[in-house]
Protein backbone atom coordinates (compact mmCIF):
# COMPACT_ATOMS: atom_id res chain seq x y z
CA UNK A 1 0.00 0.00 0.00
CA UNK A 2 0.95 3.70 -0.61
CA UNK A 3 -0.29 7.04 -0.85
CA UNK A 4 -0.76 8.99 -3.67
CA UNK A 5 -1.88 12.64 -4.19
CA UNK A 6 -4.39 13.17 -6.19
CA UNK A 7 -4.97 16.32 -8.86
CA UNK A 8 -6.97 17.71 -6.55
CA UNK A 9 -4.79 17.71 -3.62
CA UNK A 10 -6.65 14.82 -1.81
CA UNK A 11 -4.86 11.16 -0.37
CA UNK A 12 -5.86 8.21 -2.14
CA UNK A 13 -4.15 4.42 -0.64
CA UNK A 14 -3.07 2.58 -3.30
CA UNK A 15 -3.44 -1.41 -3.57
CA UNK A 16 -2.62 -4.17 -5.80
CA UNK A 17 -6.47 -5.27 -6.55
CA UNK A 18 -7.17 -9.31 -6.62
CA UNK A 19 -7.13 -11.27 -8.85
CA UNK A 20 -6.38 -8.63 -11.69
CA UNK A 21 -3.10 -7.12 -9.91
CA UNK A 22 -4.28 -3.71 -11.09
CA UNK A 23 -3.08 -0.89 -8.62
CA UNK A 24 -6.36 0.85 -7.65
CA UNK A 25 -7.55 3.16 -5.22
CA UNK A 26 -8.40 1.34 -1.76
CA UNK A 27 -9.47 4.47 -0.18
CA UNK A 28 -9.19 8.49 -0.49
CA UNK A 29 -9.81 11.52 1.20
CA UNK A 30 -12.99 13.22 -0.34
CA UNK A 31 -14.14 16.21 -0.98
CA UNK A 32 -17.19 15.94 0.79
CA UNK A 33 -18.41 18.69 3.55
CA UNK A 34 -19.61 17.39 6.79
CA UNK A 35 -20.82 19.04 9.83
CA UNK A 36 -17.69 18.62 12.31
CA UNK A 37 -16.06 21.45 13.55
CA UNK A 38 -12.96 21.47 11.51
CA UNK A 39 -14.44 20.52 8.50
CA UNK A 40 -13.50 23.65 6.50
CA UNK A 41 -10.17 23.95 7.91
CA UNK A 42 -9.04 20.16 7.38
CA UNK A 43 -10.47 19.46 3.51
CA UNK A 44 -10.46 15.96 3.38
CA UNK A 45 -11.15 14.70 6.97
CA UNK A 46 -15.26 14.99 7.08
CA UNK A 47 -15.54 11.40 4.13
CA UNK A 48 -13.58 8.86 2.84
CA UNK A 49 -14.25 7.01 -0.17
CA UNK A 50 -13.76 3.18 0.01
CA UNK A 51 -12.72 1.12 -3.23
CA UNK A 52 -14.82 -2.45 -3.62
CA UNK A 53 -12.17 -4.76 -5.41
CA UNK A 54 -9.34 -5.56 -2.91
CA UNK A 55 -8.76 -8.74 -1.23
CA UNK A 56 -6.62 -7.96 1.89
CA UNK A 57 -4.15 -10.26 4.28
CA UNK A 58 -4.11 -9.85 7.52
CA UNK A 59 -1.08 -7.90 7.80
CA UNK A 60 -2.78 -5.55 4.56
CA UNK A 61 -5.40 -5.26 7.17
CA UNK A 62 -3.63 -4.14 9.92
CA UNK A 63 -1.99 -1.35 7.69
CA UNK A 64 -5.46 -0.67 6.40
CA UNK A 65 -7.07 -0.02 9.68
CA UNK A 66 -3.32 1.92 10.66
CA UNK A 67 -4.46 4.17 7.74
CA UNK A 68 -7.97 4.79 8.65
CA UNK A 69 -6.63 5.74 12.59
CA UNK A 70 -4.47 8.29 11.26
CA UNK A 71 -6.97 9.93 9.29
CA UNK A 72 -9.32 9.52 12.02
CA UNK A 73 -6.36 11.25 13.95
CA UNK A 74 -5.37 13.46 12.06
CA UNK A 75 -7.33 14.38 9.04
CA UNK A 76 -5.22 13.17 6.68
CA UNK A 77 -3.74 9.61 5.63
CA UNK A 78 0.08 9.47 5.68
CA UNK A 79 2.67 6.77 4.92
CA UNK A 80 2.94 4.32 7.76
CA UNK A 81 5.97 2.41 9.15
CA UNK A 82 5.47 -0.84 7.27
CA UNK A 83 7.58 -2.99 9.73
CA UNK A 84 5.29 -2.05 12.32
CA UNK A 85 1.37 -2.30 10.10
CA UNK A 86 3.37 -6.10 9.74
CA UNK A 87 4.20 -6.96 13.51
CA UNK A 88 0.43 -5.67 14.45
CA UNK A 89 -0.68 -8.53 11.74
CA UNK A 90 1.37 -11.02 13.34
CA UNK A 91 0.24 -9.97 16.77
CA UNK A 92 -3.11 -10.48 15.86
CA UNK A 93 -2.37 -14.06 14.37
CA UNK A 94 -0.30 -15.06 17.77
CA UNK A 95 -3.72 -13.57 19.53
CA UNK A 96 -6.62 -16.10 17.91
CA UNK A 97 -3.59 -19.08 17.06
Amino acid sequence: MKIERTGRGFNALMHETYPSGIVDRLAQESSAIGGYADSLDKSGSSFLWIGDKHHLKREQVAEFIWHLQTWLDQGRMDDPDPDAAIERGRAHDDEFS
